[in-house]
This record gives C-alpha cells, structure tokens and sequence, in this order.
C-alpha cells in the first residue's frame, strides 16, 4: 500500500497546512470521482482511541480512498481532535487528486469519548465549516452500520473501549456501558491490557512468572520500575497495545485464556444491560469482534454475528442523511437551517440550528431581535382525538388525521389513547390504530405505541369514560400488546389483581400508570412500591388529598417517580400545577385532548358519549369534564405564565415524556438526535414543524360531520381564540397568562 509519502500535494484549510504523517492509506480500486450529487462527497470518520480511519466516498456511498491515521479520544484531546482528524482526512482527499475543500464534504465524525460532554462541545466549537457535519458517538454510528434503520437487535462494539445499544422489536434504543476507561469499557482492548498488569504484578509479587506474565514483562525490558513509570502516563491505548500478548498466548496459558473468556463473559454482561430480555441477536463489532468470537459462543446461547466497519457504515449513512445501510437507493440532500433562539438542554443559544433526518450541529451566532423560537417536537402521551376526529371511532384516517392536526400544533411524537370499552371493541380501535401507524406518510408524527386508559378502572372514578369498567386482566392487555405495543397502561391499584397486572407489565416493557383510581393512600403507596412508574392527569378522576386520607393525590405528591397532568388551567388550577411541580421533579404534560379539540365550540363525541365544547371547556352532559379541547403548545405557554423558563417548559412538553417512554433518540436538539423540531414566530404561534427532518405542508384534515353536529370552519395555521392573543414573549421573563385562573 502507498505510504504518506505519496500524496500529491499538502492541502491547507484555511492557514493551516494539513500534512499527513504517518497515514497507512487504503484505496479502493477502480473508482474515480464522479459529478454525482454536485460535486459534493462523504467524509466518514472513525475516530477511536487506537486509530482514526477517514473514508471518502461519492454521494451514493461508494468508497474512493480509506486512510488510517492516529487515534483521536476526544475525552483526551477536547478542540484538538482536528489536528489528528483534519490530516487523516486529507490524506484520503489527496490520495484521489483533490484538495480538502470542507464547504464541499458532507462529514459525519464518529468519535469515542462521547461521554466526555465539555470536550465534546470544544471539539464541535473548533470544527471546520462543512457542506454538513454531525458529530455523533462511534456507538450510535455502529448500532446504525449493524442494524440498519429498522433492525431489531444489540450491538457491542469492542474495540480499545466497549459499548452496547440495543435498538427493540417495538424500535426503543437503549445503551448501556461507554463509561470510559478505566472505570467501564469492561471487556475491551484496554481492559484486556490491564488484566494482563494486574496478572503480571501479581505473579512478579509472588516471584513466579509464568509465560504470560514473562511476555508482558518483556515489553518493558524486564524492569518492573520501568513498568510502574509507565502506569502513571500510559493512555487507554496504550493498555490496548497489550492486548494482542493474550491472544498469542490463548492456546499455550491458561491464564491468557481465562483473561480472554472473562472478556468475552463482559461483553455479554454489556449486551444484557442494554437488553435484559435476552432476546434480541447479538452482533459484535470493532476490532475485537473476530478475535474473541470463540469465547464468545462459549459465553453466550445468544444468536451472534460478528462484524466489521461497522462504524465507518454508518457513519456513512448519517453523512448522506440517511439512517438506511449504504448500498439502498437514496439521493444526497442538503442541509436544512434554520436560524433563531434555539431550546438546547444546556439553555436557550441565539443562532443557526443545520439538519436533515437528524441534528447536524448548533452553531452559536447573532440572530435578529425577531427571530423565531427553535424547540424539539412535542411528545404527547395521551391524546383522545383533535381537529374533529376521534380515536374510539376506530376508523385508520382518524387516528392519522388526529395526529396530523397535533403535528400543527408542534406534536410529532404521540400515544393514541383507547378508553374504557367491551374487549372485542377495544381490539378493534386497537387495530385501526395499528393500521395507521403502518400507513404513517414522511412529515406526520410518529405514533409511539398505544395509550391503553381503560377499561381497568374505578366505576366511581371513570369520569367520561362508558360503563364498561373490568378486572385487571393479563389475556387483554397481552393480546393487545401483539397488536400495537401498549407504551402506556392506565389502572385503578385498589382493583383485584391490579398489582399482579403491574408486574407483568412492567416486565413486558409497558409503564404502567395510576390513575382513574379511588384508591387509598396506602394502596396507592403499594402501586408504586411494586413498580408503578406514574400518574395519569394528576388531580383528575382519582381520590383527593385530605388531612387524614390522603388518597391517590398524596400518595403521588409523596411517592409517585413521575407524573402526567393537564396543564389547560381548567383541570387544574394554577396553583395546584405549582404544588406538583415543587414536589414531582419529572412532572410533564399532556393534552388529554378530544377530537372538540381545535375546532368551534358545539357538540362532538368521545368514544360515543356525547360531548359539548364550550370555549376552552369540554364536559358531559352531567357538567363533568370530558377531556381538553387544549393541544400541547397552549400548555407549554402556560408553563411560561407561572414563570417557568423557556428551557424548563420545554423540558416538560418534549424531553421528559420522551425519557419516560425510553425514547433516547428525541426529545432535545442536539447533534445526532432525530430533528423534530417546532419553529414558533415571534407572537408565539407554532409556525413550523419537521419530523425527522421533513416538513408536512400539506394542512390537517378537519372533520366536518361523523363527530360534530355543526359544520366548522376549517382550523387555520394560527392558534385557535385563547392563544391569539398572547403578544410576543421576552426570552425569559414569565408571560402573560393564556387564561385566568
């Protein structure tokens, strides 16, 4: 292979000189650049403690240059990342004839050390200005290069360091491990290279060194002191380089074999803790993935599949904007940016947010004094209807059509909510759900799963819901499970077997919430002992707080992890939402809304109970409230008015339902998460919003007959009457209230 020295010329950026030195330079054969995509090519980089490889390629992904160059651990080298990166990647760019031209390049680094967040943010902040950069974790781009988009499994990447992220049948990403040497990486190169240490001081302290330990030695001159100097400067990489001793070793020591096996034993441990189920198939990747396959199969009944590249793929993958493997059709799009007051999780950054499917990068910089508030996309968990339509009716264009109505008010994350009903009625709204979900177009809001509210509830406390309240029942909630999968159950914890349903749930992966309940407070205590994770719209439809009853509102402000709540100020007054807040750090909101929802007041339905809507206000005809007709972005202005800042309140719309369900892939704008993303304008109206990068222009269907006995106006893109007239919000300072209380 040619070595550096037979790159062409020295690229510079701008007056630095990117000499390439001491690259191993890998091309692939017979390629030449092409036109393709206007001149513009993918720069993927796996830049790890050992080794950074760059790898350039066309737009449709095929490789043209492969360079190997020196490692690049971010949580070592912060901001100085690019002088190892930036002459790795020209050598690839010289070694075809071209110069390296970032405005050019659509660059995804993949890089180790992601947990290091500081470094990170100084890495990020000294980048150069690419066509499109995403700097992602070498983890999230493995999991990508094994699975794909869709794949169900967990991926151990094991190379100086380890990590696993498992990717569920129902699409939940979960990671475990990544913590960094030499506290985690269990497993990895660096590990093995500390074990190898610790054998060898040991059997040097017992002053009988056996082969192994003799073979380590020998890489310090024999001289134990030499050794201990060594310990106080060495890198994780520089543990790794030990490695390889084992594996010479692993047919004649039976020490560097049980080092090995305890190796692999980690990575299965690694692939456990991301999924505890112990069903997904396992794929290994990185460079230890070949080496300790055997050990492996010894560990493990797992189905394993080992692999390699796998960060280089897709890391390709995220650089032409695509979670699909390389070698799919897609063409190469650009980015998208938007510029304004950007809602990040370290606060509110003035400047230029660039994305496609996912979050390329936050780019600080001067914005006018009007610009638009940039948030992530709204996660509700709980929504009966909107725009007219309502989910009971069972009908797949109503379920689609109430979620692209949300989608115009900043939802693009949802939960579908079924209420109490015969069980042949709920199979059936259950499977009207599911063909919505499989007919979802690019632009509507991902439909998340299913909100199960009924029928497991209190005939005292059922509220709007019919009369078919039942025992908690495991059949019912399992067949419905293989249908759509029930991210959400609701149940009444004073029933029979309620605790019992808890149990099962949580083990299938379901969160299972209390509410609809005329429980005690010690039941209700018992709910969360025995691993209830929440409450639904708190304050409504459950037992009231008394002096000597608490009921289920105490026991929730005393105990409850979580909680959903209805922050309309109709269901609940300010006050009471200010209590909760003090007491309920994960406190986050939901709509409950009903296809009145959006739409003029009159008479509608919810789940064939008639329904009237009356301002803000929707009741029965007992007077009672029968849901919200008030979507998501009025709550999160509602937080504002109780002084909320614009980060907190955003917090509790958008990343707090997300973390509650698992999904660890939205919920905040950052690089790599997916861009859902809700512009506001400057008086405070949703303007604009993208789901995984795609704007949905089409308007949302409102229903003019099946659930209204007037015919509406159709919803226009402004809020509806009670957000209208809230003028613009200052950055910070509490607005004016949405409604008296």
């Amino acid at each position: 292979m040619p070595g550096a020295g037979s790159c062409a010329s020295s690229p510079r950026l701008g007056n630095r000189a990117l000499v390439p030195s001491g690259l191993m330079i890998m091309k692939a054969p017979h390629l030449v650049l092409s036109e393709q995509g206007n001149g513009i090519r993918l720069l993927a980089i796996d830049a790890g403690a050992s080794k950074t490889v760059a790898v350039l390629a066309e737009a449709n992904g095929a490789e043209l240059a492969r360079v190997r160059g020196a490692g690049a651990h971010v949580g070592l080298l912060g901001a100085g990342v690019w002088d190892v990166i930036l002459p790795t990647a020209a050598a690839a760019l010289a070694e075809v004839g071209a110069a390296l031209v970032p405005e050019q390049l659509h660059c995804c680094l993949a890089i180790a050390g992601g947990e290091h967040v500081a470094a990170l943010a100084a890495a990020r902040a000294a980048s150069p200005r690419f066509g499109c950069l995403q700097i992602i974790s070498d983890g999230l781009a493995a999991l990508s290069g094994c699975l794909g988009a869709t794949e169900a499994g967990v991926m151990v990447a094991a190379g100086t360091g380890t990590v696993a992220w498992a990717r569920s049948r129902h699409g939940e990403i979960t990671k475990a491990g990544g913590h960094g040497f030499p506290a985690g990486d269990e497993g990895g190169g660096a590990w093995i290279g500390l074990q190898l240490i610790r054998h060898t001081l040991r059997r040097a302290d017992a002053a009988g060194l056996d082969p192994l330990a003799d073979a380590v030695l020998d890489r310090f001159g024999r001289d134990i002191a030499r050794l201990h100097a060594w310990l106080t400067i060495a890198s994780p990489a520089d543990y790794a380089t030990l490695a390889p001793i084992a594996f010479d070793l692993a047919v004649s020591s039976g020490s560097a074999s049980a080092i090995l096996r305890s190796a692999a034993s980690e990575l299965v441990h690694l692939a456990e803790r991301a999924d505890p189920s112990g069903e997904l198939p396992l794929i290994v990747t990185g460079g230890l993935a070949a080496p300790l396959r055997p050990w492996l199969d010894e560990t493990t009944r797992r189905p394993i599949r080992t692999t390699a590249d796998a960060v280089i793929r897709g890391a390709l993958s995220f650089a032409r904007g695509a979670d699909v493997p390389i070698g799919a059709p897609a063409l190469l799009s650009g980015c998208t940016s938007i510029t304004g007051r950007i809602v990040t999780p370290a606060g509110v950054v003035t400047g230029e947010l660039r994305f496609r499917r996912s979050i390329e990068e936050v780019r600080p910089g001067p914005v006018d004094e009007d610009a638009p508030l940039i948030l992530p996309g709204f996660v509700d968990l709980q929504v009966n209807g909107g725009g007219g339509h309502d989910i009971m009716v069972g009908d797949p264009d109503a379920v689609r059509d109430t979620g692209r109505f949300h989608r115009t008010r900043g939802v693009t994350t949802w939960l579908p909510t079924v209420i109490t009903e015969a069980a042949d009625e709920l199979e059936r709204v259950t499977r009207s759900v599911a063909a919505a979900r499989a007919d979802r177009r690019p632009g509507e809001p991902d439909m998340a799963g299913l909100h199960l509210e009924g029928p497991f509830i209190s005939a005292k406390r059922r509220g709007t819901h019919g009369p078919h309240t039942a025992a908690p029942s495991w059949d019912l909630v399992s067949r419905l499970h293989a249908i759509v999968p029930l991210r959400v159950l609701t149940l009444a914890a004073e029933l029979p077997g309620a605790i019992r349903l808890t149990t099962l749930a949580r083990e299938a992966g379901i969160r299972v919430q209390l509410g609809h309940s005329d429980a005690t407070y010690d039941e209700a205590v018992a709910f969360f002992a025995a691993g209830g994770s929440g409450v639904t719209h708190l304050y409504n439809a459950m037992s009231p707080l008394q002096g000597r009853e608490p009921g289920v509102v105490g026991a929730a402000l005393a105990h409850a992890p979580s909680a959903q709540i209805i922050a309309d100020f109709i269901h609940v007054h300010p006050g009471a939402l200010r209590a909760a807040l003090r007491t309920i750090p994960d406190l986050f909101c939901v709509s409950d809304a009903v296809a009145a929802a959006g739409m003029p007041d009159g008479d509608y339905s919810l789940g064939g109970i008639h329904i009237r809507k009356q301002g803000d206000r929707v009741s029965n005809t007992a007077g009672a409230l029968a849901g919200s007709a008030v979507p998501l972005d009025v709550a999160w202005h509602n937080l504002r008015a109780l002084g909320l800042t614009v980060a907190d309140a955003t917090r509790r719309v958008s990343t707090l339902p997300a973390q509650y369900l698992g999904l660890t892939d939205r919920g905040a704008l950052q690089s790599g998460l997916r861009a859902d993303i809700v512009v506001m304008d400057d008086a405070g109206a949703v303007n604009r919003v993208y789901v995984e990068g795609e704007e949905d222009h089409g308007p949302a269907t409102i229903s003019p007959g099946r659930h209204a006995s007037i015919t509406p106006t159709p919803a226009a893109s402004r809020p509806p009457p009670c957000c209208q007239h809230r003028s613009r919000h200052p950055p910070d300072p509490a607005p004016r209230p949405r409604r008296r209380p």
